[in-house]
């Protein structure tokens, strides 16, 4: 038995996998297995001369690669998802690689404990039967509509029964066909008799043929629940292809529907009622357990936002409360220090690093020569730029944003929650307070350490700061020296850094912030800090002293400054993450041109992203339907006026003269041409716009009106898609269906992959709906926070007040 059983028990019962399993058979399993905890990035120690183990994944997110494939393909499972013991599976080890993408827990399981557990526990062997069949279902049928972080609980078909029941009328009309042939061999006449028995034949054909479509298309319904929707999917071959789908958290109710014939042979209908419209499960075999999983997944989905809604609230009650208060979950940030190192980082049993984990915050640092270049041996303030605005930007912020390399003596270590680095963390050494020029030098670029490039450098860092709003940056002014020589250019500049950097280039979000070291440390009655009594930002500066107070007989910093500036900087770290979570924003795109390929094929794109708007058009197919005619008059006639004009430059037409014949043949040519540059700009001017709000279908003539219509998203009450025909199949376009009121209908109208179109309308009401609903919580939350914030000042102030007297 593991150390911690509980612990264990607990993730058992989490997986779908070991559910149904009583607490006697989850305690037998328990002790059959052992927790592996992998960090991101690393991967388990297997023991290449055994059969690999049974891996169930009960938290995180791997990537598994098999060694021997002929392809590249690369598997991404998550929690639930289970993995290994092939040789018990199919006969066989196969070899893969295994990469934790996310801090991973796996359950394994030797595959001869496994073999036990299987054998003597019933429900985990039709579990794991299951769990098999609806992987073979999603290689083969290619659910690429499936999210990433997405998880198929069951795949269903109709009841076989019902597949009979669809056979009856292509067998009885096979039965018909052969009683016909019968009659036929009981006529004399010969030529009769060939003409009934080859009109038999065909139908008993026909028969066949009808039975074989029917089978097939049987087999190509599926009803699919997921642990975010319900979905049905259904197909006609060569005629008809649709998916219809409902959010779980959109479910109202559900019910079964059952007959005589469904009572008897175990299938009926399941009805969910959605927002959105109904979904219906039709014959399904089991259709109360199916209901029953359905209310299971949407009690979870609801539950899952209800604690998600109360911890976004009590985060923003605390924000108000106290807005330094520490984070609740624990918080990636990176530290970009300057190889020299400062010993407030680091040194001491105090040092910034330990007290700012205790806050919740996981440090990972840049060293000497880390990353692309080893770029991280130049961290001065000119270099910066390097980072986040050059060409090899992208590779070194990649590497930067997932950068983890905690204390290994740590004596309680943070868990790694996964993901990116939230905050970067910029600190020049003291070296950078070396600065020469004149307080009232303009921004400039220049290779010399001056106030003017200094203040260049990070005006260029606003710039490259702005496009990830999804992280916060604070910027640490260096910290002071001993020697007076530049003493006054330093306090001159990091009074603009902390107080007129932002303002001056009107800086729009609040992802960046500066924390002023330097005049922490150049006397004991300066500071920058947050006032609990204010609730304020605090940046004094008492006396003017421009050089270092705090001198352990070097530029560095001594432990009593260090201890000051961890006691300032960390409140001050809370309140500046919290602003920055209490205003979310989205990237400002930057105004690159693209190239003039890129721009000529843009011309016939047919679904074009622009942020939080989608664009499509119609398919290209409909383009040359449209073109094909005028383009074709167009070449000949360009054609024509080619060969007429070598003819006559050649000597062997002398009627017309070459420029006549260059003219009239531009004229001919000229007039289908215009002709297909109206029909082109008649079918891009078609556009249907999906937005952060609202749908748009929107038709305008080249020299004609224009008709627009839209729609907000929370008036859709239902969609569905349809590919109509063999060529919409095999093409893949058609028609998305949005129904906006009881005589109101929206139709994107023969465009590229209805089915992703239809995602993404689906993916934007979902988007939609949560944050208006989000939006209108906080609005609450906030006057509750406000109302709770006013009664504790009261409370504070009345005790204050008793105190005194």
């Amino acid at each position: 038995m593991p150390d911690n059983p509980t612990r264990l028990l607990a993730l058992l019962k989490s997986i779908r996998l070991f559910q149904g399993l009583d607490e006697p058979q989850l305690t037998r399993v328990a002790q059959a297995a052992e927790l592996i905890e992998l960090q991101e990035g690393q991967t388990p120690e297997l023991n290449e001369e055994q059969d690999y183990p049974f891996f169930a994944i009960a938290a995180g997110k791997i990537s598994l690669t098999p060694t021997e494939s002929h392809t590249d393909e690369e598997y991404i499972l998550k929690k639930g998802d289970f993995f290994g013991a092939d040789v018990l599976f199919m006969g066989e080890r196969e070899d893969y690689q295994i990469t934790a993408l996310t801090p991973v827990q796996l359950i394994a399981i030797p595959p001869e404990r496994l073999r036990i557990l299987i054998q003597s526990i019933p429900r985990l062997q039709v579990n794991l039967k299951e769990q098999l069949r609806i992987y073979r279902l999603m290689r083969l049928r290619q659910f690429d509509w499936v999210n990433e972080d997405e998880t198929v609980l069951l795949i269903e078909r109709k009841h076989p029964a019902y597949l009979l029941v669809t056979l009856l009328a292509p067998l009885v009309f096979a039965w018909l066909a052969f009683l016909v042939y019968l009659f036929g061999t009981q006529i004399d006449a010969s030529t009769t008799r060939q003409a009934v028995e080859w009109l038999a034949t065909i139908g008993l054909v026909i028969a066949a043929i009808w039975a074989v479509w029917r089978a097939i298309d049987y087999a190509n319904d599926y009803y699919v629940i997921t642990d975010e929707r319900i979905v049905w999917l259904e197909r006609v071959i060569g005629i008809y292809d649709s998916r219809q789908e409902a959010p779980l958290a959109a479910v109202k109710s559900g019910r079964t529907k059952t007959d005589l014939f469904g009572r008897m042979l175990g299938y009926g209908d399941v009805v969910t009622e959605a927002i959105m419209g109904t979904v219906t499960f039709r014959r399904v075999p089991n259709p109360d357990t199916i209901k029953d999983l359905i209310d299971q997944q949407r009690r979870q989905a609801l539950s899952s936002q209800y604690r998600s809604d109360n911890r976004a609230m009590e985060t923003v009650i605390r924000r108000k409360l106290d807005p330094a208060a520490r984070p609740i979950e624990v918080v990636p940030m990176v530290i970009i220090r300057h190889p020299n190192g400062e010993p407030w980082l680091v040194d001491g049993a105090d040092d910034l690093v330990t007290m700012v984990e205790d806050e919740n915050y996981l440090v990972s640092e840049t060293v000497p020569d880390w990353g692309p270049a080893g770029v991280g041996s130049r961290t001065d303030i000119l270099n910066l730029p390097e980072w986040f605005c050059s060409p090899d930007s992208p590779l070194i912020l990649d590497e930067l944003f997932r950068l983890r390399n905690p204390r290994l003596d740590d004596p309680h270590p943070l868990r790694d929650p996964g993901g990116e680095n939230q905050i970067i963390m910029l600190v020049p050494d003291f070296s950078n307070s070396l600065l020469r020029g004149s307080r009232d030098d303009l921004p400039q670029p220049g290779e010399r350490l001056t106030i003017g490039t200094a203040k260049y450098a990070y005006n260029r860092l606003l710039e490259c700061f702005v496009a990830h709003p999804d992280k916060l940056f604070i910027v640490v002014t260096a910290p002071p020296v001993t020697d007076i020589t530049w003493a006054d250019n330093a306090r001159d500049f990091n009074t603009w850094l902390v107080n007129d950097w932002l303002a001056e280039s009107d800086y729009p979000y609040n992802n960046v912030a500066v924390f002023d070291l330097y005049n922490v440390l150049t006397h004991p009655d300066n500071h920058h800090r947050f006032s609990p009594s204010t609730r304020q930002v605090e940046h004094i500066i008492s006396y003017l002293e421009n050089t270092l107070y705090y001198n352990s007989e070097t530029d560095q910093t001594d432990v009593d400054g260090s201890l000051k500036a961890t006691a300032e900087f960390v409140p001050l770290l809370n309140y500046y993450y919290n602003r920055w979570k209490a205003s979310p924003t989205s990237p400002v795109p930057s105004p690159t041109a693209a190239p003039v390929r890129q721009r000529l094929f843009s011309y016939f794109q047919t679904r074009v992203v622009e942020g939080d708007t989608i664009t499509y058009r119609k398919n290209l197919f409909v383009l040359f339907t449209k073109t094909w005619i005028p383009a074709l008059i167009t070449f000949g006639m360009a054609t024509a006026t080619v060969y007429y004009l070598f003819q006559s430059t050649a000597g062997r037409m002398t009627s017309l003269n070459p420029l006549v014949i260059l003219l009239i043949g531009a004229l001919l040519t000229l007039f289908p041409a215009l002709w297909w540059l109206y029909n082109f700009v008649d079918w891009r001017n078609d556009i249907y716009r999906v937005t952060a709000d609202r749908v748009i279908d929107s038709e305008r003539k080249p020299l004609g009106t224009e008709v627009t219509k839209s729609a907000p998203l929370e008036n859709i009450l239902s969609m569905d898609y349809e590919r109509l025909g063999l060529l919409g199949v095999v093409l893949n376009f058609g028609n998305v269906l949005i129904n906006v009121g009881a005589e109101s209908k929206f139709i994107f109208h023969n465009i590229h992959n209805p089915a992703r179109a239809q995602s993404d309308i689906f993916n934007h009401i979902i988007t939609h709906r949560r944050r208006k609903q989000l939006s209108d919580a906080k609005q609450e939350w906030e006057r509750v926070s406000d109302w709770l914030a006013a009664y504790h000042r009261q409370s504070e102030e009345m005790r204050r007040n008793r105190n005194s007297s």
